[in-house]
């Protein structure tokens, strides 16, 4: 355990000799060792907190949260134009959307398109590397901004860098999952969605064009191409408490989270 003076600016040598001032006189004695863990368990504490709220060019609000040092969207991104006002073009067909090499956004095939408050968009990754997704002042997580987010969760040190899945046995993945009953294919009493990250399983649509895994694994992009045609992403899995770090074929369809440019 770390030595609790130390969050207040004590060394130990400094700390054990206040220790000792008090030791024969137990009311100030408790009165400082309360003081002590009071400031200690302040500063233990997560950092995680929700922060406010961002819009992107459509005007759709997001709420915000901090993990760490980092600002992220609390929701998965809905735009369907840059943040210029550009329009991404739409590709429904499977075989058309097979065959681009062009940005583009499909609606997950659960969701009825129409209604724009239950849409789960997917981009493909073309549309991610025109570094216009996110609102002005945000980007789309590199591989090393979901490390980042990942080692502050409680990802070991020794995993952060391998591919696959990762963290297994420790639940970290329920601090990132929404517990919200019914969401996830199993609900798990350890969801607890502690960071505010809200994960939701919507899926992914695959560069054939079919849609798999509603309801039972969550998928992001990263900004992060990992050769010609495959880039780093992540994802959540409804039977496994891991956090998945791999390759997906560029031309596959995932949902996209914004974080704050620093």
């Amino acid at each position: 355990m770390l030595n609790p003076f130390l969050y207040i600016g004590l060394d130990y040598q400094k700390s054990k000799s206040m220790f000792k001032k008090y030791e024969r006189k137990p009311f100030q004695l408790k009165t400082f060792l309360l003081f002590v863990f009071a400031w200690s368990s302040l500063f233990a504490l997560p950092s995680f907190s929700q922060t406010g709220f961002v819009k992107d060019i459509e005007g759709n609000p997001y709420k915000t949260i901090q993990i760490g040092k980092q600002i992220w969207m609390a929701e998965n991104l809905k735009a369907t134009k840059y943040n210029d006002g550009t329009k991404i073009p739409v590709i429904q067909d499977a075989i058309e959307w097979m065959k681009t090499k062009e940005s583009a956004l499909c609606f997950s095939q659960t969701q009825n398109i129409i209604d724009s408050e239950k849409k789960e968009i997917l981009y493909n990754w073309f549309a991610v590397s025109s570094e216009k997704l996110c609102p002005v002042g945000w980007h789309v997580p590199s591989d090393l901004d979901w490390m980042i987010l990942e080692k502050e969760v409680g990802l070991a040190g020794d995993l952060i860098e391998t591919v696959g899945a990762r963290g297994w046995g420790s639940k970290i993945d329920g601090k990132l999952k929404s517990a919200e009953k019914g969401l996830w294919q199993v609900d798990r009493d350890y969801y607890s969605n502690e960071t505010g990250f809200s994960a939701v399983p919507g899926g992914y649509r695959t560069h054939t064009g079919t849609f798999q895994f509603q309801k039972q694994f969550a998928y992001w992009w990263s900004s992060s191409s990992e050769s010609e045609n495959f880039a780093w992403k992540r994802n959540l899995s409804y039977y496994r408490d891991i956090i998945n770090r791999n390759k997906m074929l560029k031309n596959s369809g995932l949902c996209v989270r914004c974080i704050q440019d620093q």
